[in-house]
């Protein structure tokens, strides 16, 4: 059985999280075995990543050079004797990369943005390939590089390619389910945007109601006014939602929101053009005008145009018949254009294929260091991550010892 491993910085909600499982379950269909790699340990998904991944890495780090901790996940990468590996930003697996020979090693860009294209293109002569999600990265990529291919990510796990229709049926609700679904956070994401949004329909008399799901660092400010300009009742925060839970949200929901400044590929568009939800977006030249067509699947907003939001859901909470015709065209573009199986089979068609790059770098590529070093400050250099773990050991044997003490009782978790 072939190995391959995914590498992505942190799991847990957004787009690398999602990309990691969709493609994860679904080369393990095909017979492969999948290792994931992250920098950093999230608890609480545990059972969720044990169903796809066969072993799950940590980037764990003692205090030591840029090169030593290179040299050691590149003897990390030789053991597992990996058929392909897909690296997204994780910059030393992106530099020890560069230095094996052999396999197919791929660095996936999620994001328009300099420190993933530095990262993502470094050694792009020695790896097979540079695989951009959206054409507004690829055109962001220098024209030197030609081991360039653009792949959509593709809406998987949760939402299967058959759903969509039966789910347009079960909304008979007379309230707009506004929806949001990814980081809560001001930068980038816009968040601060749904709050007028929200603020303009609630002065135009409509009813409605916000769906939101995620975290972040602006989550609580955030919700905190939204529900000053709505009314509580209008606001249902369901926290981080499980990927089990992803299709039930987006059946919740009429229309997806997005006010982003920047994206890929997001998959939150996809799973709710797959649940029938009809995106209101930001327009996003080369990311979200190549999944919406404007007034067929969708409604392209200019980034800034609090009132231009406001109108498409005025105009779709006006015209249940628009709605319903745009919701089932969403439904069939998701599945025929940005599914988890074609997704899949794109990138196993690469790492069937010839690779590009020889590998054999000796050294770092110094476009990398300042990415690096910063990397191998975070958390004193990964002494709090060893400390953290020697403490949620310390704690599961005491829990363990006094299950028994207690005779089989229950007992407290001794925070």
């Amino acid at each position: 059985m072939k190995k391959v491993l995914i590498a992505i910085p942190q799991y847990g909600i957004g787009g690398f999280g999602t990309f990691a499982m969709t493609l994860g379950s679904g080369l393990r269909a095909r017979g492969y075995s999948c290792d994931l790699y992250c920098n950093r340990r999230r608890a609480g998904f545990e059972k969720e990543l044990g169903s796809v991944f066969s072993e799950i890495h940590y980037g764990q780090r003692a205090l030591e050079s840029p090169e030593v901790f290179i040299s050691k996940t590149q003897q990390f990468l030789l053991r597992g004797e990996y058929a392909a590996i897909f690296n997204s930003a994780v910059t030393h697996v992106q530099a020890a990369m560069a230095q094996l020979q052999g396999g197919c090693r791929l660095s996936v860009i999620h994001a328009p943005i300099e420190s993933e294209l530095v990262m993502g293109c470094s050694g792009a002569d020695r790896l097979s390939w540079i695989v951009a999600v959206s054409e507004n990265i690829r055109r962001k990529i220098p024209p030197g590089i030609s081991n360039v291919k653009v792949i959509p990510v593709g809406f998987g796990m949760g939402i299967s390619d058959t759903d969509g229709q039966e789910d347009i049926q079960r909304r008979s609700h007379d309230q707009t389910r506004i929806a949001y679904l990814g980081r809560l956070c001001e930068e980038q994401k816009r968040i601060s945007r749904i709050v007028e949004i929200a603020r303009m329909l609630r002065s135009a008399g409509a009813d409605f109601r916000f769906e939101i799901g995620g975290e972040g660092k602006d989550a609580r400010r955030f919700i905190s006014a939204l529900k000053d300009v709505t009314g509580s009742e209008r606001v249902r925060y369901w926290g981080v939602v499980a990927r089990g839970d992803v299709k039930r949200f987006w059946t919740e929901a009429d229309v997806c929101l997005l006010t982003s400044d920047y994206e890929g590929t997001p998959h939150a568009i996809l799973e709710a053009m797959a649940s029938g939800a009809v995106p209101v977006v930001a327009r996003l030249e080369g990311s979200t005008d190549q999944m919406v067509e404007e007034g067929r699947t969708g409604f392209l907003i200019e980034r800034s145009d609090i009132a231009g939001y406001a109108r498409a859901i005025l105009t779709l909470a006006a015209d249940r018949t628009l709605f319903g015709d745009i919701s089932a065209r969403c439904g069939d573009v998701a599945r025929a254009s940005f599914s988890g199986d074609l997704m899949v089979e794109r990138y196993l068609s690469l790492i069937d294929g010839s690779c590009v790059g020889e590998g054999g770098q000796t050294g770092l590529d110094p476009c990398l260091r300042p990415y690096l070093q910063t990397a191998l400050r975070y958390h004193a250099g990964g002494l709090y991550w060893h400390l953290q773990d020697r403490y949620s050991s310390l704690k599961k044997r005491c829990r363990a010892w006094g299950h028994q003490l207690c005779g089989g009782r229950e007992v407290l978790d001794p925070e």
